[in-house]
């Protein structure tokens, strides 16, 4: 079994944290569009679900992925 290793390759300062680059790498990976498109996914996997324990699972799944408009306001 391998534990972890104290020593890295490369030195890396370490600094405060770049806001800007944090938002660009965020809307890089998907940003809030991937936010909604996962929500309307689960919503139309509920549309087939035939379990109501399955149906109600998905919809509270759906409600949580549906974004904040809120927080998103520059």
């Amino acid at each position: 079994m391998q534990g972890p290793i104290p020593i890295t390759n490369f030195n890396i300062p370490s600094g405060d944290p770049d806001l800007l680059f944090a938002r660009a790498l965020q809307q890089a990976i998907g940003g809030v569009e991937d936010e909604i498109r996962v929500c309307m996914q689960t919503v139309f996997q509920t549309c087939g679900a035939r379990n109501p324990k399955l149906r109600g699972l998905l919809m509270n799944t759906a409600a949580i992925e549906q974004p904040n408009s809120g927080a998103q306001a520059e």
